[in-house]
């Protein structure tokens, strides 16, 4: 294999045994694999994602395309604290066994960046001196509460990088400071199959895909602007999150619905195809977040990219992460995370311009290609790899 890629990762050729992993971080990684298959590059996923099923399931290897194979290791059942921290423990020791017979000095490892693995990523590079591109998809003590040695470890992987891919420019600025090889991928370049507008009933669909989660806000401010809107539009909240997340989500979607005009539903959530299909139906899609939260600065919000891609228009909090990136001509903000705020934002976007969105995208994609390209050719130089 030409480059190996680690990160918690599944396909849906492998759904039967459960692994976790974030959909967004799989669809990414997916992309980016593809990118390096289309420069010539032979891709191995390891992944170290264990079941969430009440039974083992042993290690394999399998092939997912021509040239992009996943790796994934022995998985513990979900059950006692004795046995989630054995799997905890155990991934970790496979991971790090697995870099250590398999990876040479200077040849190029590319990781996506991971609170749980960073451990064992910073050990395996001291050890066997490959060359690290770091995927940094943002500062995850900007994110959550963890403990002083995390926020330590975090910079210090941070430092021992040879060259990182970022999702967003800010990322760069803060993090790049020695200017080591890099390259930008907000999220997924990847054009759906079909485009267009699937259905017409005479009413503007409103989408927002993403967490449930409280702390983000953004699913229980979009459904609060349907309060603001007239009986012509349809706000729909396709999301994921924990079973009170999912049961907060369905009370507030009950409450809007029965005071106001304006249609609220909850959708559930939806993957690949049904994915696709559904914000075909759509005309405006949503990234309500708070503003006010630190990861702002540096995290950029992929959804909005699969909305361009499906030709919708796009309304978003204003933070510097988007304002200050290639996409913000694109869309439509707002400055406060308030309902009426929303809506009108929702009212405007509906009323501006067409915009070509798709083909930014593909220009988005060229663009990262060519920088991909010059990364790992910048970083193999380094290693003295041919």
């Amino acid at each position: 294999m030409d480059i190996k890629y680690i990160g918690f990762f599944d396909h849906v050729s492998n759904a039967r045994e459960g692994r976790a992993h974030a959909l967004s971080a799989a669809s990414k990684m997916e992309y980016i694999a593809d990118a390096l298959n289309r420069l010539g590059h032979r891709v191995l996923i390891i992944s170290p994602s264990q079941t969430k099923h009440r039974r083992y399931f042993p290690g394999h290897t399998r092939q997912l395309t021509p040239m992009t194979w996943l790796r994934v290791f022995p998985t513990y059942p979900r059950g006692t604290i004795a046995q989630r921290l054995l799997r905890v423990v155990a991934g970790k020791i496979f991971l790090l066994a697995y870099l250590l017979r398999n990876t040479r000095a200077g040849e190029p490892v590319l990781v996506y960046h991971s609170l749980d693995i960073q451990e064992v990523v910073l050990v395996a590079k001291v050890l066997r001196r490959f060359r690290l591109i770091l995927e940094v998809e943002e500062i995850y003590q900007d994110v959550v509460n963890t403990s002083r040695w995390k926020r330590k470890t975090e910079y210090a992987l941070f430092g021992k990088a040879d060259a990182f891919i970022f999702s967003t420019e800010l990322l760069d600025e803060k993090l790049n400071t020695g200017g080591k090889p890099h390259a930008v991928v907000y999220g997924t370049y990847k054009r759906p199959e079909q485009t267009g507008k699937s259905t017409n009933d005479g009413r503007t669909h409103v989408v927002y895909a993403g967490t449930l989660d409280p702390r983000k806000g953004g699913a229980a401010a979009a459904a609060a602007a349907a309060a603001y809107l007239d009986g012509s539009f349809h706000i729909h909240i396709l999301g994921f999150g924990s079973d009170s997340d999912i049961a907060a989500m369905k009370r507030a979607v009950s409450r809007v619905s029965s005071a106001n005009a304006g249609l609220v539903s909850f959708d559930g959530v939806l993957r690949g195809k049904e994915y696709s299909k559904f914000l075909r139906q759509c005309d405006v899609g949503l990234s309500t977040q708070n503003p006010s939260a630190e990861f702002n600065d540096s995290s950029f919000p992929s959804k909005i990219l699969s909305y361009l891609a499906h030709g919708l228009k796009v309304v978003t909090v204003r933070i510097p992460a988007i304002e200050r990136s290639r996409i913000a001509p694109a869309v439509t903000f707002y400055d406060h995370q308030e309902p009426p705020e929303i809506a009108e934002a929702i009212r405007e976007a509906v009323s501006s311009r067409a915009r070509d969105n798709i083909a930014l995208i593909e220009q988005l994609d060229i663009e990262f290609m060519s920088s991909l390209a010059r990364l790992v050719e910048a970083v193999k130089s380094q290693g003295g790899c041919r």
